[in-house]
Protein backbone atom coordinates (compact mmCIF):
# COMPACT_ATOMS: atom_id res chain seq x y z
CA UNK A 1 0.00 0.00 0.00
CA UNK A 2 2.75 2.75 0.93
CA UNK A 3 4.75 1.85 -2.42
CA UNK A 4 0.82 2.37 -4.18
CA UNK A 5 0.76 5.61 -2.43
CA UNK A 6 4.00 6.90 -3.13
CA UNK A 7 4.03 5.94 -6.51
CA UNK A 8 0.39 7.80 -6.97
CA UNK A 9 1.93 11.09 -5.08
CA UNK A 10 5.03 11.10 -7.53
CA UNK A 11 2.73 10.85 -10.33
CA UNK A 12 0.52 13.85 -8.96
CA UNK A 13 3.60 15.60 -8.57
CA UNK A 14 4.59 15.07 -12.68
CA UNK A 15 1.43 16.29 -13.40
CA UNK A 16 0.89 19.11 -11.15
CA UNK A 17 4.70 20.40 -12.55
CA UNK A 18 3.43 20.24 -16.14
CA UNK A 19 0.06 22.03 -14.91
CA UNK A 20 2.31 24.91 -13.46
CA UNK A 21 4.40 24.65 -16.20
CA UNK A 22 1.85 25.41 -18.63
CA UNK A 23 0.01 28.31 -16.83
CA UNK A 24 3.41 30.08 -16.45
CA UNK A 25 4.47 29.09 -20.10
CA UNK A 26 1.13 30.97 -21.53
CA UNK A 27 0.79 33.59 -18.75
CA UNK A 28 -2.25 32.75 -17.84
CA UNK A 29 -3.15 35.27 -14.87
CA UNK A 30 -6.74 34.59 -14.94
CA UNK A 31 -7.74 33.25 -11.35
CA UNK A 32 -11.50 31.53 -12.50
CA UNK A 33 -8.85 29.53 -14.96
CA UNK A 34 -6.34 28.65 -12.49
CA UNK A 35 -8.60 27.29 -9.96
CA UNK A 36 -10.10 25.22 -12.83
CA UNK A 37 -6.94 23.89 -13.44
CA UNK A 38 -6.12 22.92 -10.28
CA UNK A 39 -9.39 21.29 -9.65
CA UNK A 40 -8.96 18.84 -12.25
CA UNK A 41 -5.47 18.27 -10.68
CA UNK A 42 -6.77 17.42 -7.09
CA UNK A 43 -9.56 15.28 -8.75
CA UNK A 44 -6.69 13.41 -10.79
CA UNK A 45 -4.80 13.24 -7.59
CA UNK A 46 -7.08 11.80 -5.80
CA UNK A 47 -8.06 8.98 -7.89
CA UNK A 48 -4.43 8.42 -9.24
CA UNK A 49 -4.05 4.85 -6.40
CA UNK A 50 -7.09 4.01 -8.90
CA UNK A 51 -5.94 4.73 -12.30
CA UNK A 52 -2.61 3.75 -12.63
CA UNK A 53 -3.61 0.38 -12.12
CA UNK A 54 -5.66 0.83 -15.39
CA UNK A 55 -4.69 -1.18 -18.11
CA UNK A 56 -1.25 0.65 -20.37
CA UNK A 57 -0.15 0.72 -24.21
CA UNK A 58 3.42 -1.27 -23.58
CA UNK A 59 5.19 -1.23 -26.52
CA UNK A 60 7.81 -4.26 -26.25
CA UNK A 61 10.93 -4.03 -27.96
CA UNK A 62 12.11 -7.51 -29.64
CA UNK A 63 16.03 -8.37 -29.65
CA UNK A 64 17.52 -8.46 -33.06
CA UNK A 65 18.70 -11.81 -34.50
CA UNK A 66 22.53 -12.08 -34.16
CA UNK A 67 24.31 -13.83 -37.25
CA UNK A 68 27.19 -15.64 -35.68
CA UNK A 69 29.82 -17.52 -38.46
CA UNK A 70 30.10 -21.65 -38.22
CA UNK A 71 33.64 -21.27 -37.60
CA UNK A 72 33.61 -19.11 -34.32
CA UNK A 73 31.09 -21.16 -32.21
CA UNK A 74 32.71 -24.07 -30.47
CA UNK A 75 32.96 -27.43 -31.56
CA UNK A 76 31.16 -29.55 -28.55
CA UNK A 77 28.40 -27.04 -27.34
CA UNK A 78 27.72 -29.83 -24.64
CA UNK A 79 31.43 -29.13 -23.02
CA UNK A 80 30.06 -25.53 -21.83
CA UNK A 81 27.66 -26.94 -19.24
CA UNK A 82 31.21 -28.90 -17.50
CA UNK A 83 31.50 -27.44 -14.48
CA UNK A 84 33.94 -25.70 -13.16
CA UNK A 85 36.84 -27.70 -10.51
CA UNK A 86 36.61 -26.25 -7.13
CA UNK A 87 39.35 -23.99 -6.04
CA UNK A 88 41.64 -25.78 -3.69
CA UNK A 89 41.90 -25.31 -0.33
CA UNK A 90 44.89 -24.70 1.59
CA UNK A 91 45.16 -27.21 4.47
CA UNK A 92 44.25 -25.58 8.41
CA UNK A 93 42.28 -23.01 7.03
CA UNK A 94 38.92 -23.25 7.46
CA UNK A 95 35.60 -21.49 6.12
CA UNK A 96 33.45 -19.39 8.45
CA UNK A 97 30.03 -19.97 8.45
CA UNK A 98 27.84 -17.00 6.99
CA UNK A 99 26.98 -14.82 10.09
CA UNK A 100 23.53 -14.95 10.52
CA UNK A 101 21.67 -11.60 12.36
CA UNK A 102 19.47 -12.46 15.23
CA UNK A 103 17.42 -9.69 14.67
CA UNK A 104 15.22 -9.22 11.55
CA UNK A 105 13.71 -5.43 11.43
CA UNK A 106 10.48 -5.07 8.87
CA UNK A 107 10.91 -1.27 7.70
CA UNK A 108 7.74 -1.60 6.18
CA UNK A 109 5.82 -2.49 9.16
CA UNK A 110 7.29 0.44 10.46
CA UNK A 111 6.28 2.36 7.53
CA UNK A 112 3.01 1.21 7.40
CA UNK A 113 2.14 2.27 11.00
CA UNK A 114 3.75 5.82 10.81
CA UNK A 115 1.69 6.50 7.73
CA UNK A 116 -1.01 5.33 9.77
CA UNK A 117 -1.09 7.24 12.62
CA UNK A 118 -0.33 10.42 10.83
CA UNK A 119 -2.89 10.15 8.46
CA UNK A 120 -5.24 8.98 10.81
CA UNK A 121 -4.63 12.02 12.90
CA UNK A 122 -5.21 14.36 10.52
CA UNK A 123 -8.77 12.60 9.51
CA UNK A 124 -9.65 12.70 12.42
CA UNK A 125 -9.27 16.44 12.71
CA UNK A 126 -11.11 16.91 9.64
CA UNK A 127 -13.81 14.49 11.02
CA UNK A 128 -14.38 16.79 14.29
CA UNK A 129 -13.90 19.66 12.64
CA UNK A 130 -16.93 19.13 10.41
CA UNK A 131 -18.48 17.78 13.46
CA UNK A 132 -18.53 21.07 15.94
CA UNK A 133 -18.83 23.31 12.79
CA UNK A 134 -22.21 21.33 11.92
CA UNK A 135 -23.39 21.50 15.57
CA UNK A 136 -22.65 25.09 15.48
CA UNK A 137 -24.38 25.96 12.35
CA UNK A 138 -27.61 24.02 13.05
CA UNK A 139 -27.64 25.82 16.73
CA UNK A 140 -27.74 29.23 14.74
CA UNK A 141 -31.48 30.79 14.48
CA UNK A 142 -31.77 31.60 10.38
CA UNK A 143 -32.27 35.07 9.43
CA UNK A 144 -35.68 36.67 8.06
CA UNK A 145 -35.97 38.70 5.23
CA UNK A 146 -34.35 39.42 2.11
CA UNK A 147 -31.03 39.00 1.59
CA UNK A 148 -30.40 38.78 -2.37
CA UNK A 149 -28.02 35.52 -2.17
CA UNK A 150 -29.14 31.91 -2.86
CA UNK A 151 -27.91 30.70 0.48
CA UNK A 152 -28.88 30.26 4.10
CA UNK A 153 -27.85 32.93 6.06
CA UNK A 154 -27.91 32.10 10.08
CA UNK A 155 -26.73 34.07 13.06
CA UNK A 156 -24.18 32.25 15.26
CA UNK A 157 -22.78 33.50 18.74
CA UNK A 158 -19.90 31.28 18.59
CA UNK A 159 -18.20 33.62 15.51
CA UNK A 160 -16.43 36.66 15.70
CA UNK A 161 -16.83 37.39 11.78
CA UNK A 162 -18.34 36.34 8.72
CA UNK A 163 -17.79 32.20 7.93
CA UNK A 164 -19.04 29.76 5.62
CA UNK A 165 -19.91 25.80 6.00
CA UNK A 166 -21.14 23.86 3.00
CA UNK A 167 -24.25 26.15 1.72
CA UNK A 168 -24.69 27.76 4.80
CA UNK A 169 -23.27 31.45 5.58
CA UNK A 170 -22.87 32.06 9.63
CA UNK A 171 -22.57 35.80 10.76
CA UNK A 172 -22.28 37.40 14.08
CA UNK A 173 -25.04 38.84 16.24
CA UNK A 174 -23.47 42.37 15.38
CA UNK A 175 -24.65 41.83 11.45
CA UNK A 176 -27.58 43.75 11.80
CA UNK A 177 -25.51 46.79 13.30
CA UNK A 178 -23.17 47.03 10.60
CA UNK A 179 -23.58 49.48 7.63
CA UNK A 180 -25.06 49.02 4.48
CA UNK A 181 -21.81 48.21 2.43
CA UNK A 182 -20.65 46.53 5.02
CA UNK A 183 -23.28 43.85 5.25
CA UNK A 184 -23.00 43.70 1.09
CA UNK A 185 -19.57 43.40 1.04
CA UNK A 186 -19.95 40.04 3.10
CA UNK A 187 -23.02 38.62 1.58
CA UNK A 188 -21.11 39.12 -2.04
CA UNK A 189 -18.07 37.57 -0.40
CA UNK A 190 -19.55 34.84 1.43
CA UNK A 191 -21.90 34.19 -1.39
CA UNK A 192 -19.34 33.56 -3.72
CA UNK A 193 -18.05 30.91 -2.08
CA UNK A 194 -21.33 28.93 -1.77
CA UNK A 195 -22.18 29.66 -5.80
CA UNK A 196 -18.48 28.21 -6.61
CA UNK A 197 -18.55 25.26 -4.08
CA UNK A 198 -15.55 26.54 -2.58
CA UNK A 199 -16.64 24.47 0.72
CA UNK A 200 -16.56 20.86 -1.08
CA UNK A 201 -13.46 21.92 -3.15
CA UNK A 202 -11.22 22.44 -0.30
CA UNK A 203 -12.91 19.90 1.68
CA UNK A 204 -11.76 17.26 -0.70
CA UNK A 205 -7.74 19.11 -1.04
CA UNK A 206 -8.03 18.36 2.76
CA UNK A 207 -9.18 15.01 2.55
CA UNK A 208 -5.70 15.00 -0.23
CA UNK A 209 -3.44 15.75 1.98
CA UNK A 210 -4.53 13.23 4.92
CA UNK A 211 -4.07 10.95 2.62
CA UNK A 212 -1.09 12.35 0.73
CA UNK A 213 0.70 13.99 4.08
CA UNK A 214 4.20 13.32 3.24
CA UNK A 215 3.63 14.40 -0.51
CA UNK A 216 4.42 18.52 -0.14
CA UNK A 217 2.50 18.55 -3.68
CA UNK A 218 -0.66 18.07 -1.07
CA UNK A 219 0.07 20.70 1.09
CA UNK A 220 0.61 23.48 -1.48
CA UNK A 221 -2.20 22.28 -3.52
CA UNK A 222 -4.26 22.92 -0.27
CA UNK A 223 -3.20 26.39 -0.03
CA UNK A 224 -3.46 27.19 -3.74
CA UNK A 225 -6.69 26.25 -3.99
CA UNK A 226 -8.25 28.59 -0.53
CA UNK A 227 -5.87 31.28 -1.79
CA UNK A 228 -7.83 31.61 -5.24
CA UNK A 229 -10.93 30.74 -3.73
CA UNK A 230 -10.57 33.77 -1.50
CA UNK A 231 -9.25 36.12 -4.65
CA UNK A 232 -12.26 35.00 -6.67
CA UNK A 233 -14.94 35.96 -3.83
CA UNK A 234 -13.05 39.24 -3.02
CA UNK A 235 -13.26 40.47 -7.10
CA UNK A 236 -17.16 39.28 -6.53
CA UNK A 237 -17.34 41.60 -3.45
CA UNK A 238 -15.46 44.25 -4.92
CA UNK A 239 -17.66 44.43 -8.25
CA UNK A 240 -20.98 44.65 -5.94
CA UNK A 241 -19.70 47.39 -3.70
CA UNK A 242 -17.70 49.22 -6.38
CA UNK A 243 -14.88 50.26 -3.91
CA UNK A 244 -11.67 48.39 -3.31
CA UNK A 245 -10.13 51.09 -0.04
CA UNK A 246 -13.62 50.19 1.64
CA UNK A 247 -13.35 46.62 1.02
CA UNK A 248 -9.73 46.22 2.25
CA UNK A 249 -10.44 48.19 5.29
CA UNK A 250 -13.43 45.53 6.02
CA UNK A 251 -10.79 42.47 5.35
CA UNK A 252 -8.61 44.30 7.98
CA UNK A 253 -11.57 44.38 10.51
CA UNK A 254 -12.28 40.76 10.06
CA UNK A 255 -8.46 39.49 10.16
CA UNK A 256 -8.30 40.57 13.94
CA UNK A 257 -11.31 39.07 15.28
CA UNK A 258 -12.41 35.48 12.70
CA UNK A 259 -11.16 32.74 14.64
CA UNK A 260 -12.47 29.72 12.07
CA UNK A 261 -12.16 26.23 12.39
CA UNK A 262 -10.04 23.73 10.33
CA UNK A 263 -13.53 23.36 7.84
CA UNK A 264 -14.62 27.01 8.22
CA UNK A 265 -14.25 29.17 4.83
CA UNK A 266 -13.64 32.54 6.94
CA UNK A 267 -13.78 35.70 5.42
CA UNK A 268 -10.54 37.43 6.76
CA UNK A 269 -7.74 35.18 7.39
CA UNK A 270 -4.92 36.78 9.34
CA UNK A 271 -1.86 34.24 7.29
CA UNK A 272 -3.49 35.61 4.37
CA UNK A 273 -5.06 38.91 4.84
CA UNK A 274 -1.84 41.46 3.92
CA UNK A 275 -1.42 39.55 0.30
CA UNK A 276 -5.03 39.71 -0.25
CA UNK A 277 -4.87 43.72 0.17
CA UNK A 278 -1.69 44.27 -1.62
CA UNK A 279 -3.11 42.37 -4.52
CA UNK A 280 -6.81 44.30 -4.22
CA UNK A 281 -4.97 47.83 -3.84
CA UNK A 282 -2.28 46.75 -6.94
CA UNK A 283 -4.94 45.18 -9.43
CA UNK A 284 -5.98 47.15 -12.34
CA UNK A 285 -8.92 45.57 -13.78
CA UNK A 286 -10.91 43.08 -12.40
CA UNK A 287 -10.65 39.22 -13.61
CA UNK A 288 -13.30 37.91 -16.11
CA UNK A 289 -15.31 34.95 -15.25
CA UNK A 290 -14.71 31.94 -17.20
CA UNK A 291 -18.21 30.05 -18.34
CA UNK A 292 -19.15 26.67 -17.72
CA UNK A 293 -18.04 25.82 -21.65
CA UNK A 294 -14.29 27.22 -21.46
CA UNK A 295 -14.35 25.56 -17.88
CA UNK A 296 -14.55 22.09 -19.98
CA UNK A 297 -12.19 23.38 -22.72
CA UNK A 298 -9.74 23.44 -19.69
CA UNK A 299 -10.35 20.03 -18.27
CA UNK A 300 -10.37 18.58 -21.63
CA UNK A 301 -7.15 19.98 -22.62
CA UNK A 302 -5.51 18.59 -18.99
CA UNK A 303 -7.38 14.47 -19.34
CA UNK A 304 -4.11 13.73 -21.96
CA UNK A 305 -1.32 15.27 -19.39
CA UNK A 306 -3.20 13.18 -17.33
CA UNK A 307 -2.50 9.89 -18.78
CA UNK A 308 0.59 10.56 -19.89
CA UNK A 309 2.17 11.50 -16.72
CA UNK A 310 0.35 8.17 -15.38
CA UNK A 311 1.23 6.07 -18.16
CA UNK A 312 5.13 7.16 -18.30
CA UNK A 313 5.38 6.11 -14.47
CA UNK A 314 4.07 2.77 -14.88
CA UNK A 315 5.64 1.70 -17.79
CA UNK A 316 8.96 2.08 -16.08
CA UNK A 317 7.59 0.36 -12.72
CA UNK A 318 6.46 -2.66 -14.65
CA UNK A 319 10.06 -2.92 -16.05
CA UNK A 320 11.77 -3.03 -12.60
CA UNK A 321 8.93 -5.09 -11.50
CA UNK A 322 9.39 -7.83 -14.14
CA UNK A 323 13.17 -7.70 -13.55
CA UNK A 324 12.49 -8.13 -9.81
CA UNK A 325 10.27 -11.04 -10.22
CA UNK A 326 13.03 -12.53 -12.62
CA UNK A 327 15.62 -12.33 -9.75
CA UNK A 328 13.29 -13.87 -6.94
CA UNK A 329 12.36 -16.57 -9.37
CA UNK A 330 15.98 -17.38 -9.94
CA UNK A 331 15.61 -17.38 -13.81
CA UNK A 332 18.56 -15.70 -15.27
CA UNK A 333 18.18 -13.80 -18.64
CA UNK A 334 19.42 -16.46 -21.84
CA UNK A 335 22.76 -14.99 -23.38
CA UNK A 336 23.59 -14.84 -26.81
CA UNK A 337 25.86 -17.39 -28.39
CA UNK A 338 28.48 -14.88 -28.57
CA UNK A 339 28.70 -13.88 -25.48
CA UNK A 340 27.93 -17.58 -24.01
CA UNK A 341 31.30 -18.08 -25.78
CA UNK A 342 32.95 -15.51 -23.91
CA UNK A 343 32.12 -15.78 -20.87
CA UNK A 344 32.44 -19.57 -20.75
CA UNK A 345 34.67 -20.48 -23.67
CA UNK A 346 37.94 -20.16 -22.14
CA UNK A 347 39.25 -22.34 -19.27
CA UNK A 348 36.80 -24.88 -19.80
CA UNK A 349 38.92 -26.95 -22.21
CA UNK A 350 36.90 -25.89 -25.35
CA UNK A 351 38.10 -26.71 -28.90
CA UNK A 352 37.55 -24.67 -31.46
CA UNK A 353 37.34 -25.23 -35.37
CA UNK A 354 39.87 -25.06 -37.59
Amino acid sequence: MIATLAEAALRSLVLGGVVWFGLNLFRVRNPHVHMTAWVVVLLASLAMPFVMHWPTLTITRLPLPVVVPDDFLPADISMLETPQPALPVAPGIAIAPQARSGLSINWWLIATIIYAGIAGLLLLRLAIGLCLTWRLARAAKPMNGLLMIAADVRVSRDVGGPVTFGSTILVPPQFAGWDAKKRLAVLAHEGAHVANRDFYVLLLASLNRAVFWFSPFSWWQLARLAELAEIISDAEAIEVIDDRLSYAEILLDFASTVKPRPVELAMARASTVRARVERIIAAAAMPVAVSWRKRLWIAAAIVPVVIVSAGMIAYRTAGRGARRRGCRRGARPALPPVRQFLRYGSGLGVRHLP
